[in-house]
């Protein structure tokens, strides 16, 4: 009799137990107030609260069940238990398709590891689009005199190949940024520079030219391209002697605020450090507040657009689109142009045409990412592309 009342009584404490566990995270969900941390990782909004619709009761379950793994309390903890476990326990990375760990402790950009690889490559279609826009661009600066540059920005893969693991060998060494090299190297009117060769030439002359845990490039991989587009510069035209890398201060600071760090989870327990360079030399360049609008799709409308005006106005005018890498050059390019206007627009490398027609700029550069390149097939019929407005 004995046995079976304390049977029961543990079956009663198993059974609230049991319940308890399942309410506890919708109590916790309901005095949370700090947004879920892992979604900066998952860069996507929390699944909302199904609304029960009896004709459509077969979406329903799953449709809960997304909300209560978003909206579970403990999800963040487990998500970063399972990537910190596998960083430091299992030495690997917790989602390839974010991120991947190199050797000496550098991390890598996952997402574009097909590029890398060899494995992605333009169609005869899709070359024959490219090199005609570039064309129909390259005429339509021709025609207002404006000189076209292209430069092309590696991933850190392609300069530290020595750290990438070996699982993730290259099929090929030719891959889609080669074809749109040679395809670019057709068209008239249109120069192109590939930085890849000078970035690694530079691995020997600087500490690091890329950041360990961040697959952006540091102000040293950023000097070089700066170095490299005002070398171009001058032989079209008279402008301001570029700065030699002498003529900045070396600043080494320890971060951890590195891209694929965040990416995989682990960044609030690794850092590395990162090198800043200082001008010794007065800007003379003044940031001007914005003048166009930034387009609703566009995530970070805070870095949409920068302009510069420099105190000699007899230089000539920098057009430029570009992406985050070419953030790091803004100050230091500007220097060599009366009026600078830089654009992030959205990893598109638009035209924007009427807005070359209202700035009348003397150099139009696209600075671009090698694998995001053929996002520019995904954006012809854009009006920012429109080869055919009106000068006005």
């Amino acid at each position: 009799m004995t046995q079976k009342i304390n049977h029961s009584i543990y079956q009663l404490i198993v059974s609230v137990l049991f319940s308890v566990l399942l309410v506890i995270p919708f109590i916790f969900s309901f005095f949370q107030t700090e947004n879920n941390p892992s979604s900066k990782n998952e860069n996507r909004e929390k699944a909302p609260f199904p609304v029960f619709d009896w004709k459509h009761l077969d979406r329903f379950p799953q449709q809960f069940n997304d909300f209560y793994d978003d909206h579970f309390s403990l999800r963040p903890a487990g998500i970063k238990f399972y990537n910190q476990f596998n960083y430091f326990f299992l030495k690997q990375s917790p989602d390839a398709s974010k991120g991947i760990l190199g050797k000496d402790n550098w991390m890598f950009q996952g997402k574009d590891l097909d590029h890398y690889r060899g494995l992605v490559r333009l169609t005869a279609e899709q070359q024959t689009k490219l090199k005609n826009e570039l064309q129909q661009r390259a005429n339509f600066l021709h025609e207002r005199n404006c000189k076209f540059l292209l430069v092309i920005i590696p991933t850190k893969k392609e300069i530290y190949t020595e750290f990438v693991p070996p699982e993730f060998f290259k099929y090929s060494e030719f891959n889609a940024t080669d074809q749109i090299i040679q395809l670019a190297k057709e068209v008239n009117y249109l120069d192109v520079i590939d930085l890849k060769p000078l970035l690694i030439k530079s691995k020997s002359i600087y500490p690091e030219v890329y950041h360990r845990y961040d697959h952006h490039w540091n102000d040293y991989g950023a000097y070089v391209a700066y170095d490299t587009i005002i070398s171009y510069i001058q032989q079209q035209t008279k402008t301001t002697k570029k700065h030699l890398i002498n003529e900045f201060t070396e600043e080494i600071k320890e971060s951890n605020d590195g891209s694929v760090a965040k990416m995989l989870g682990v960044d609030d327990k690794v850092s590395f450090y990162r090198y800043y360079l200082t001008p010794k030399f007065k800007l003379k360049t003044t940031l001007l507040g914005e003048k166009y609008k930034c387009p609703e799709r566009f995530p970070y409308p805070w870095a949409w657009e920068r302009r510069y005006q420099n105190e000699d106005q007899s230089l000539p005018k920098l057009f430029m689109v570009n992406d985050s890498f070419g953030e790091y050059m803004y100050p230091n390019l500007a220097e060599h142009f009366s009026n600078s206007l830089f654009l992030f627009d959205n990893w598109e490398y638009n035209l924007h045409s009427q807005k070359v027609i209202e700035e009348q700029p003397d150099f139009f550069v696209i600075s671009a990412y090698e694998s995001f390149i053929p996002n520019i097939l995904e954006n012809l019929q854009r009006e920012e592309n429109n080869v055919n407005v009106s000068n006005h």
